[in-house]
Parts: structure tokens; C-alpha cells; sequence
């Protein structure tokens, strides 16, 4: 449903008269990356919360359990960790409403920007996403090894080193992204350490376990729609450039960023210089 209103909101933009096919185009190319991460950021996020909620790092789901049960964790459905659904609907409702309100309030992305068409190419791209992800999943598990350590950030052999080397390992890498990764990464070691060795807690039930994990989380939300807002603020400003008298120096930037910004959406999805494996 989701992919299918955005789909519909992204052609009735693209629909409108009055409007350049330059300036529709110039929208979506600059917003392109700002879309593809919103959904990426939204995907970590919902997967910190459950590790941070259970502060077990949701054991079933990190770690290999195929020498006991006939399911194996390279399966999303089979080890998904409750409540993910619910995570989604909550953190995506809060995405909707805190750009869309803050879309109002930052002149930039007033004059420049279009919050219900980034929200909608968000969804598009984070279903397209998802597709990808769900059958990339369980190739990781299958071809993933040491040697791809070093492979380029983003790409396949990356995502698959960090999804299994390093996720499964210790519950770090939250999203296989070479830019984001820290921010949750690091977080989750700070809340081990205020939680653990601060506070001293032990129990995953305590009163003081939800207060902590709830002060943390709120935090995080936070500093997670300011990261969106910075995002969606400067493609609002590259929309700006390519839409106005900004001097040749100004939008030759501005088109490189867009002509990047869509080769790094085919290229983080694997539309592009994906590698082949056989798995069997």
C-alpha cells in the first residue's frame, strides 16, 4: 500500500502543468539519496529499538541457530524479531509528520523542497529496497567471507561481510552502511555502558531498564529527524541551484550531484555492478 501511494503521489507531481520537466526531474534526482537513506535510516532505527528494548541483542536473531532447529537466521521471516511491524508503522508515522512539520519551518525546504514528494519517493525506494534486501539476505549467509573485508562501502560484498562477519557477530553494523552504521553502533555502546556500568542495572524488565531505554530512544529519535532534515535541506538547496540563475560554476556541482546521487541509488540497490554468485 505504502509503494502504491507513493507511486501515486510521485505521478501526480511528475502530472502537473505548469511545471517544468526540468524542475519534476531535477526533484527527484536531488532527493535521491536523501530518500534512499531515509528508509535505510528508518530500517537501523526500528532494528536498534529492538535490540535496545530486549538489551539481549534479540539473541535468536543474531545468532546462528541452525545446529538447533530445522530454521536458520538467513531467513528475515524466520527469526524477524517482534514487534518489527509495529516499530515500522510508529517510526514511519513519525517520519511523515516530523518532516512534513519541520517542511514548514526551515525556509529552504519551504521554497525548495517538497516533503509529501520525498516522502513518497522514500517509500518507493525503501519498498524497492526491501526487494532487494529480501533476496540479497540469504546470499549474504551463503557467499559472504573474510576476503570481502575490504570491498568497496555500499557494495554487495560489503553489505554481505558486515551483514554476517560483523551484525551477526556482535550485533553491530545495523544496516551494512558504511555512513550510518557508526551512529547506531556507537550508540548502542554508550547505552551498554550508561545502562550496565553506570546505572548498574541487570534486568531486562526493571523499572529502570524501560526509563533508561526510553530516554535513550527519545533522544535518538531526535538526532535522527535533525540528520533527516539536514539531508532533505541540502537536496532542496542542489533543487535551488539547478532552478535558478546560480552561475555556471554552481550548477555544474549541483548536476554532478545529481548524476551521483542517481548512480549511487542503482549502485547501493544492485541494478548495477552487482556480482554474480552460485550458491549452490
Amino acid at each position: 500500500m505504502t509503494f502504491l501511494a507513493g507511486f501515486y503521489v510521485i505521478f501526480g507531481e511528475f502530472s502537473k502543468k505548469g511545471v517544468s520537466i526540468w524542475a519534476k526531474t531535477s526533484l527527484l534526482a536531488c532527493n535521491l539519496v536523501a530518500c534512499h537513506f531515509t528508509m535505510a535510516i528508518m530500517f537501523m532505527y526500528i532494528h536498534f529499538q529492538n535490540d535496545l528494548t530486549y538489551f539481549i541483542g534479540n539473541m535468536q536473531h543474531h545468532s546462528d541457530i541452525s545446529r538447533f532447529t530445522d530454521r536458520s537466521n538467513a531467513s528475515a521471516v524466520d527469526t524477524l524479531p517482534n514487534g518489527f511491524f509495529a516499530c515500522y508503522v510508529t517510526n514511519v508515522t513519525w517520519f511523515i509528520f516530523g518532516v512534513h512539520f519541520m517542511s514548514k519551518r526551515v525556509e529552504i525546504l519551504r521554497d525548495w523542497g517538497n516533503s509529501k514528494f520525498c516522502v513518497a519517493v522514500s517509500m518507493v525506494a525503501g519498498f524497492i529496497s526491501a526487494i532487494m534486501l529480501k533476496d540479497d539476505h540469504p546470499t549474504f549467509h551463503a557467499v559472504a567471507d573474510e576476503s570481502m573485508a575490504d570491498a568497496i562501502p555500499f557494495s554487495f560484498n560489503y553489505r554481505a561481510y558486515n551483514h554476517v562477519f560483523v551484525h551477526h557477530v556482535n550485533g553491530d553494523s545495523f544496516g551494512s552502511s558504511y555512513i550510518f552504521d557508526p551512529m547506531f553502533s556507537k550508540a548502542f555502546t554508550l547505552l551498554a555502558y550508561v545502562h550496565s556500568h553506570i546505572f548498574g542495572i541487570s534486568s531486562p524488565d526493571s523499572a529502570q531498564h524501560f526509563a533508561v531505554a526510553f530516554t535513550f530512544d527519545a533522544a535518538q529519535s531526535l538526532t535522527i529527524m535533525a540528520v533527516l532534515i539536514l539531508m532533505f535541506s541540502w537536496s532542496a538547496k542542489m533543487v535551488k541551484v539547478l532552478n535558478t540563475d546560480s552561475g555556471i560554476l554552481a550548477k555544474s556541482g549541483a548536476f554532478a550531484w545529481c548524476a551521483s546521487s542517481v548512480f549511487f541509488w542503482l549502485f547501493a540497490n544492485g541494478f548495477i555492478f552487482k556480482p554474480t554468485f552460485t550458491t549452490d
